[in-house]
Protein backbone atom coordinates (compact mmCIF):
# COMPACT_ATOMS: atom_id res chain seq x y z
CA UNK A 1 0.00 0.00 0.00
CA UNK A 2 1.03 3.71 0.05
CA UNK A 3 2.08 3.26 3.68
CA UNK A 4 4.28 0.29 2.87
CA UNK A 5 2.01 -2.52 4.13
CA UNK A 6 2.37 -5.64 2.03
CA UNK A 7 -0.85 -6.98 0.51
CA UNK A 8 -0.59 -10.75 0.07
CA UNK A 9 -1.24 -11.84 -3.52
CA UNK A 10 -3.92 -14.38 -4.23
CA UNK A 11 -2.77 -17.56 -5.84
CA UNK A 12 -3.76 -17.83 -9.49
CA UNK A 13 -5.90 -20.66 -10.70
CA UNK A 14 -4.32 -23.30 -12.86
CA UNK A 15 -5.66 -23.17 -16.40
CA UNK A 16 -5.99 -26.31 -18.43
CA UNK A 17 -4.43 -25.92 -21.85
CA UNK A 18 -6.84 -27.07 -24.53
CA UNK A 19 -5.22 -27.80 -27.88
CA UNK A 20 -7.51 -27.38 -30.87
CA UNK A 21 -7.15 -28.09 -34.58
CA UNK A 22 -3.60 -28.60 -35.84
CA UNK A 23 -2.03 -28.36 -32.36
CA UNK A 24 -0.95 -30.73 -29.61
CA UNK A 25 0.23 -30.59 -25.99
CA UNK A 26 3.88 -30.92 -25.09
CA UNK A 27 4.83 -33.98 -22.97
CA UNK A 28 4.92 -31.90 -19.76
CA UNK A 29 1.51 -30.36 -20.56
CA UNK A 30 2.83 -26.80 -20.26
CA UNK A 31 2.91 -25.87 -23.93
CA UNK A 32 0.64 -25.99 -26.93
CA UNK A 33 2.67 -26.77 -30.04
CA UNK A 34 1.54 -26.06 -33.60
CA UNK A 35 1.48 -28.95 -36.07
CA UNK A 36 1.43 -26.67 -39.13
CA UNK A 37 2.34 -23.15 -40.18
CA UNK A 38 -0.69 -20.91 -39.94
CA UNK A 39 -2.75 -18.34 -38.09
CA UNK A 40 -3.14 -18.83 -34.32
CA UNK A 41 -6.76 -18.53 -33.19
CA UNK A 42 -8.39 -18.81 -29.74
CA UNK A 43 -11.84 -20.22 -30.35
CA UNK A 44 -14.28 -22.16 -28.14
CA UNK A 45 -11.73 -22.00 -25.32
CA UNK A 46 -9.18 -23.79 -27.49
CA UNK A 47 -5.99 -22.70 -29.18
CA UNK A 48 -5.91 -23.78 -32.79
CA UNK A 49 -3.93 -23.05 -35.92
CA UNK A 50 -5.65 -22.40 -39.22
CA UNK A 51 -3.73 -22.83 -42.49
CA UNK A 52 -5.51 -19.74 -43.86
CA UNK A 53 -4.87 -16.17 -42.72
CA UNK A 54 -8.01 -14.04 -43.03
CA UNK A 55 -8.21 -10.25 -43.09
CA UNK A 56 -11.80 -9.22 -42.41
CA UNK A 57 -11.43 -5.78 -44.01
CA UNK A 58 -8.83 -3.93 -46.07
CA UNK A 59 -5.07 -4.24 -45.93
CA UNK A 60 -4.24 -0.79 -44.60
CA UNK A 61 -2.58 0.94 -41.64
CA UNK A 62 -4.61 -1.17 -39.23
CA UNK A 63 -3.23 -4.45 -40.56
CA UNK A 64 0.12 -3.37 -41.95
CA UNK A 65 1.85 -5.55 -44.55
CA UNK A 66 0.89 -9.23 -44.62
CA UNK A 67 3.52 -11.99 -44.71
CA UNK A 68 2.11 -15.49 -44.20
CA UNK A 69 3.46 -18.96 -45.06
CA UNK A 70 0.06 -20.37 -46.06
CA UNK A 71 -3.05 -19.15 -47.90
CA UNK A 72 -4.35 -15.60 -47.41
CA UNK A 73 -7.94 -14.39 -47.82
CA UNK A 74 -8.59 -10.64 -47.80
CA UNK A 75 -12.26 -9.74 -47.56
CA UNK A 76 -11.60 -6.12 -48.52
CA UNK A 77 -9.04 -4.40 -50.75
CA UNK A 78 -5.26 -3.99 -50.70
CA UNK A 79 -4.60 -0.26 -50.47
CA UNK A 80 -1.76 1.73 -52.03
CA UNK A 81 1.82 1.10 -50.84
CA UNK A 82 1.02 -2.09 -48.89
CA UNK A 83 2.54 -5.53 -49.46
CA UNK A 84 0.99 -8.97 -49.25
CA UNK A 85 3.10 -12.12 -49.41
CA UNK A 86 1.79 -15.68 -49.15
CA UNK A 87 3.48 -19.06 -49.27
CA UNK A 88 0.22 -20.38 -50.75
CA UNK A 89 -2.69 -18.78 -52.60
CA UNK A 90 -4.00 -15.23 -52.19
CA UNK A 91 -7.67 -14.37 -52.63
CA UNK A 92 -8.64 -10.69 -52.58
CA UNK A 93 -12.36 -10.00 -52.58
CA UNK A 94 -12.00 -6.30 -53.28
CA UNK A 95 -9.53 -4.34 -55.39
CA UNK A 96 -5.75 -3.98 -55.50
CA UNK A 97 -4.20 -0.51 -55.72
CA UNK A 98 -0.59 0.59 -56.08
CA UNK A 99 0.49 -2.37 -53.99
CA UNK A 100 2.77 -5.39 -54.16
CA UNK A 101 1.11 -8.81 -54.05
CA UNK A 102 3.29 -11.93 -54.25
CA UNK A 103 2.17 -15.56 -53.94
CA UNK A 104 3.79 -18.97 -54.24
CA UNK A 105 0.39 -20.15 -55.48
CA UNK A 106 -2.49 -18.54 -57.37
CA UNK A 107 -3.65 -14.93 -57.00
CA UNK A 108 -7.38 -14.24 -57.34
CA UNK A 109 -8.62 -10.63 -57.39
CA UNK A 110 -12.40 -10.68 -57.49
CA UNK A 111 -12.61 -7.04 -58.50
CA UNK A 112 -9.83 -5.24 -60.34
CA UNK A 113 -6.22 -4.14 -60.20
CA UNK A 114 -5.38 -0.43 -60.50
CA UNK A 115 -1.61 -0.32 -60.18
CA UNK A 116 -1.07 3.37 -61.04
CA UNK A 117 2.06 2.32 -63.01
CA UNK A 118 3.81 1.08 -59.84
CA UNK A 119 1.74 -1.88 -58.67
CA UNK A 120 3.24 -5.39 -58.85
CA UNK A 121 1.48 -8.73 -58.96
CA UNK A 122 3.78 -11.79 -58.99
CA UNK A 123 2.44 -15.33 -58.92
CA UNK A 124 4.08 -18.75 -59.09
CA UNK A 125 0.67 -20.01 -60.26
CA UNK A 126 -2.22 -18.40 -62.14
CA UNK A 127 -3.56 -14.84 -61.85
CA UNK A 128 -7.31 -14.15 -62.10
CA UNK A 129 -8.81 -10.63 -62.14
CA UNK A 130 -11.82 -8.76 -63.44
CA UNK A 131 -9.56 -6.11 -64.96
CA UNK A 132 -5.93 -4.95 -64.88
CA UNK A 133 -5.02 -1.31 -65.32
CA UNK A 134 -1.53 0.25 -65.27
CA UNK A 135 0.12 -2.61 -63.41
CA UNK A 136 3.06 -5.02 -63.77
CA UNK A 137 1.84 -8.60 -63.62
CA UNK A 138 3.97 -11.75 -63.83
CA UNK A 139 2.69 -15.31 -63.62
CA UNK A 140 4.33 -18.71 -63.96
CA UNK A 141 0.89 -19.97 -65.00
CA UNK A 142 -2.07 -18.41 -66.81
CA UNK A 143 -3.27 -14.81 -66.63
CA UNK A 144 -7.07 -14.80 -66.92
CA UNK A 145 -8.95 -11.49 -67.14
CA UNK A 146 -12.65 -10.89 -67.83
CA UNK A 147 -12.88 -7.28 -68.92
CA UNK A 148 -9.76 -5.33 -69.87
CA UNK A 149 -5.98 -5.16 -69.60
CA UNK A 150 -5.08 -1.50 -70.05
CA UNK A 151 -1.65 0.17 -70.26
CA UNK A 152 -0.04 -2.64 -68.30
CA UNK A 153 2.91 -4.98 -68.59
CA UNK A 154 1.64 -8.54 -68.25
CA UNK A 155 3.81 -11.63 -68.64
CA UNK A 156 2.84 -15.29 -68.52
CA UNK A 157 4.86 -18.49 -68.92
CA UNK A 158 1.68 -20.09 -70.28
CA UNK A 159 -1.21 -18.12 -71.78
CA UNK A 160 -2.91 -14.75 -71.39
CA UNK A 161 -6.68 -15.04 -71.88
CA UNK A 162 -8.87 -11.92 -71.86
CA UNK A 163 -12.35 -13.26 -72.58
CA UNK A 164 -15.71 -13.66 -70.88
CA UNK A 165 -16.56 -9.96 -70.45
CA UNK A 166 -18.37 -7.41 -72.60
CA UNK A 167 -15.15 -5.74 -73.77
CA UNK A 168 -12.39 -8.27 -73.06
CA UNK A 169 -9.78 -5.95 -74.50
CA UNK A 170 -5.99 -5.65 -74.30
CA UNK A 171 -4.90 -2.09 -75.12
CA UNK A 172 -1.73 -0.14 -74.37
CA UNK A 173 1.41 -1.51 -72.79
CA UNK A 174 2.53 -5.07 -73.54
CA UNK A 175 1.30 -8.63 -73.14
CA UNK A 176 3.89 -11.40 -73.40
CA UNK A 177 3.21 -15.12 -73.16
CA UNK A 178 5.01 -18.32 -73.98
CA UNK A 179 2.15 -20.04 -75.82
CA UNK A 180 -0.74 -17.72 -76.58
CA UNK A 181 -2.51 -14.40 -76.14
CA UNK A 182 -6.27 -14.55 -76.75
CA UNK A 183 -8.72 -11.65 -76.39
CA UNK A 184 -11.84 -10.20 -78.00
CA UNK A 185 -10.15 -6.92 -78.91
CA UNK A 186 -6.44 -6.18 -79.36
CA UNK A 187 -5.52 -2.49 -79.35
CA UNK A 188 -8.04 0.34 -79.47
CA UNK A 189 -9.94 2.49 -81.94
CA UNK A 190 -7.59 5.36 -81.05
CA UNK A 191 -4.68 3.31 -82.50
CA UNK A 192 -3.11 2.95 -79.06
CA UNK A 193 0.36 1.39 -79.29
CA UNK A 194 0.03 -2.16 -77.97
CA UNK A 195 2.68 -4.88 -78.07
CA UNK A 196 1.48 -8.49 -78.13
CA UNK A 197 4.27 -11.06 -78.02
CA UNK A 198 4.26 -14.87 -77.93
CA UNK A 199 6.78 -17.66 -78.39
CA UNK A 200 9.10 -16.29 -75.74
CA UNK A 201 9.81 -17.04 -72.12
CA UNK A 202 9.59 -13.51 -70.64
CA UNK A 203 12.10 -14.23 -67.87
CA UNK A 204 14.62 -15.84 -70.20
CA UNK A 205 14.14 -13.08 -72.75
CA UNK A 206 14.74 -10.38 -70.13
CA UNK A 207 17.80 -12.24 -68.88
CA UNK A 208 19.17 -12.42 -72.43
CA UNK A 209 18.61 -8.69 -72.85
CA UNK A 210 20.39 -7.99 -69.55
CA UNK A 211 23.37 -10.19 -70.50
CA UNK A 212 23.64 -8.59 -73.94
CA UNK A 213 23.60 -5.13 -72.38
CA UNK A 214 26.34 -6.11 -69.91
CA UNK A 215 28.42 -7.61 -72.73
CA UNK A 216 28.18 -4.33 -74.66
CA UNK A 217 29.22 -2.35 -71.57
CA UNK A 218 32.35 -4.48 -71.13
CA UNK A 219 33.23 -4.29 -74.82
CA UNK A 220 32.82 -0.52 -74.72
CA UNK A 221 35.10 -0.18 -71.68
CA UNK A 222 37.78 -2.61 -72.88
CA UNK A 223 39.55 -0.45 -75.55
CA UNK A 224 40.43 2.30 -73.05
CA UNK A 225 41.54 -0.30 -70.49
CA UNK A 226 43.78 -2.03 -73.08
CA UNK A 227 45.24 1.31 -74.14
CA UNK A 228 46.13 2.20 -70.52
CA UNK A 229 47.63 -1.25 -69.94
CA UNK A 230 49.71 -1.00 -73.13
CA UNK A 231 51.10 2.35 -72.00
CA UNK A 232 52.02 1.02 -68.54
CA UNK A 233 53.48 -2.19 -70.02
CA UNK A 234 55.70 -0.08 -72.24
CA UNK A 235 56.87 1.92 -69.21
CA UNK A 236 57.50 -1.32 -67.32
CA UNK A 237 59.73 -2.60 -70.10
CA UNK A 238 62.05 0.34 -69.46
CA UNK A 239 62.35 -0.28 -65.74
CA UNK A 240 60.44 -0.55 -62.45
CA UNK A 241 57.25 1.51 -62.24
CA UNK A 242 56.73 4.18 -59.57
CA UNK A 243 54.50 2.91 -56.71
CA UNK A 244 51.44 4.80 -57.98
CA UNK A 245 51.86 3.47 -61.55
CA UNK A 246 52.59 -0.04 -60.27
CA UNK A 247 49.34 0.00 -58.26
CA UNK A 248 47.43 1.20 -61.32
CA UNK A 249 49.05 -1.51 -63.47
CA UNK A 250 48.08 -4.25 -61.01
CA UNK A 251 44.50 -2.93 -60.77
CA UNK A 252 44.06 -2.75 -64.56
CA UNK A 253 45.58 -6.22 -65.03
CA UNK A 254 43.17 -7.67 -62.47
CA UNK A 255 40.25 -5.85 -64.09
CA UNK A 256 41.20 -7.16 -67.54
CA UNK A 257 41.29 -10.72 -66.17
CA UNK A 258 37.88 -10.23 -64.56
CA UNK A 259 36.46 -8.86 -67.82
CA UNK A 260 37.74 -11.87 -69.77
CA UNK A 261 36.27 -14.29 -67.25
CA UNK A 262 32.94 -12.43 -67.12
CA UNK A 263 32.73 -12.25 -70.92
CA UNK A 264 33.34 -15.99 -71.19
CA UNK A 265 30.59 -16.70 -68.65
CA UNK A 266 28.20 -14.27 -70.39
CA UNK A 267 28.87 -15.85 -73.81
CA UNK A 268 28.21 -19.31 -72.40
CA UNK A 269 24.93 -18.25 -70.75
CA UNK A 270 23.80 -16.34 -73.85
CA UNK A 271 24.38 -19.43 -75.98
CA UNK A 272 22.32 -21.60 -73.60
CA UNK A 273 19.44 -19.09 -73.34
CA UNK A 274 19.40 -18.54 -77.11
CA UNK A 275 19.21 -22.29 -77.73
CA UNK A 276 16.37 -22.55 -75.20
CA UNK A 277 14.46 -19.64 -76.76
CA UNK A 278 14.94 -21.06 -80.25
CA UNK A 279 13.29 -24.29 -79.13
CA UNK A 280 10.14 -22.46 -77.98
CA UNK A 281 7.06 -21.15 -79.67
CA UNK A 282 6.51 -23.65 -82.48
CA UNK A 283 2.74 -23.50 -81.94
CA UNK A 284 2.58 -20.00 -80.44
CA UNK A 285 -0.29 -17.81 -81.61
CA UNK A 286 -2.14 -14.55 -81.04
CA UNK A 287 -5.92 -14.46 -81.45
CA UNK A 288 -8.72 -11.89 -81.46
CA UNK A 289 -12.32 -13.09 -81.54
CA UNK A 290 -13.54 -9.59 -82.51
CA UNK A 291 -11.08 -6.94 -83.77
CA UNK A 292 -7.37 -6.15 -84.02
CA UNK A 293 -6.88 -2.38 -84.38
CA UNK A 294 -4.08 -0.47 -86.12
CA UNK A 295 -1.28 0.40 -83.73
CA UNK A 296 -0.87 -3.17 -82.50
CA UNK A 297 2.55 -4.75 -82.89
CA UNK A 298 2.36 -8.53 -83.28
CA UNK A 299 5.55 -10.38 -82.30
CA UNK A 300 5.98 -14.14 -82.65
CA UNK A 301 9.49 -15.14 -81.64
CA UNK A 302 11.75 -12.81 -83.67
CA UNK A 303 9.22 -11.93 -86.35
CA UNK A 304 7.19 -8.71 -86.19
CA UNK A 305 4.00 -7.59 -87.89
CA UNK A 306 2.78 -4.02 -87.39
CA UNK A 307 -0.99 -3.78 -87.85
CA UNK A 308 -1.93 -0.90 -90.19
CA UNK A 309 -5.57 -1.78 -90.87
CA UNK A 310 -8.31 -3.56 -88.92
CA UNK A 311 -8.49 -7.35 -88.80
CA UNK A 312 -11.54 -9.23 -87.57
CA UNK A 313 -11.87 -12.77 -86.16
CA UNK A 314 -8.23 -13.69 -86.74
CA UNK A 315 -5.40 -15.80 -85.39
CA UNK A 316 -1.77 -14.93 -86.10
CA UNK A 317 0.80 -17.72 -86.20
CA UNK A 318 4.35 -18.24 -87.45
CA UNK A 319 5.15 -20.41 -90.45
CA UNK A 320 8.48 -20.62 -92.28
CA UNK A 321 9.74 -17.49 -90.56
CA UNK A 322 6.71 -15.42 -91.61
CA UNK A 323 3.71 -14.30 -89.55
CA UNK A 324 0.61 -15.71 -91.22
CA UNK A 325 -3.09 -15.05 -90.63
CA UNK A 326 -5.92 -17.56 -90.31
CA UNK A 327 -9.56 -17.51 -89.12
CA UNK A 328 -9.96 -17.13 -85.35
CA UNK A 329 -9.05 -20.19 -83.27
CA UNK A 330 -10.47 -20.60 -79.82
CA UNK A 331 -7.88 -21.62 -77.23
CA UNK A 332 -8.41 -25.13 -75.84
CA UNK A 333 -8.46 -24.11 -72.19
CA UNK A 334 -10.67 -21.04 -72.66
CA UNK A 335 -13.99 -22.49 -71.52
CA UNK A 336 -12.38 -24.24 -68.57
CA UNK A 337 -10.53 -21.14 -67.42
CA UNK A 338 -13.50 -18.80 -67.88
CA UNK A 339 -15.62 -21.30 -65.93
CA UNK A 340 -13.11 -21.11 -63.07
CA UNK A 341 -13.47 -17.31 -63.00
CA UNK A 342 -17.29 -17.61 -63.14
CA UNK A 343 -17.19 -20.03 -60.20
CA UNK A 344 -15.27 -17.44 -58.20
CA UNK A 345 -17.90 -14.79 -59.02
CA UNK A 346 -20.75 -17.09 -58.02
CA UNK A 347 -18.99 -17.79 -54.74
CA UNK A 348 -18.96 -14.06 -54.01
CA UNK A 349 -22.66 -13.60 -54.81
CA UNK A 350 -23.63 -16.42 -52.46
CA UNK A 351 -21.85 -14.65 -49.64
Amino acid sequence: TLTGRIIPAKDGKDVKLNPGNNTHLSPDGNQIIADINGQVIFKNNKVQVEPVFEVTGDVDLNTGDINFPGNVIIHGSVNDTFKVYAGGNIEIRGNVGKAEVVAEGNIVVRQGIQGKDEGKIISAGDVYAKFIERCNVKAEGYIIVNDVILHSKVESKKKIICQGGKRSQIAGGSARALYEVNAKFLGAEAYTETIIEVGVDPEASDRLESLTKRKEEIQKEQPELIQQLSYLTELLSKGPLPPEKAEQYNFLTMKQTQFKQELAEIEEEITKIQAYLDSLGKDAKISASKTVYPGVKIKIKNDVLIIKSEYKYVTFFRKDGIISIAPYEKTKEMDEKIKEVSTIKRGRSKE
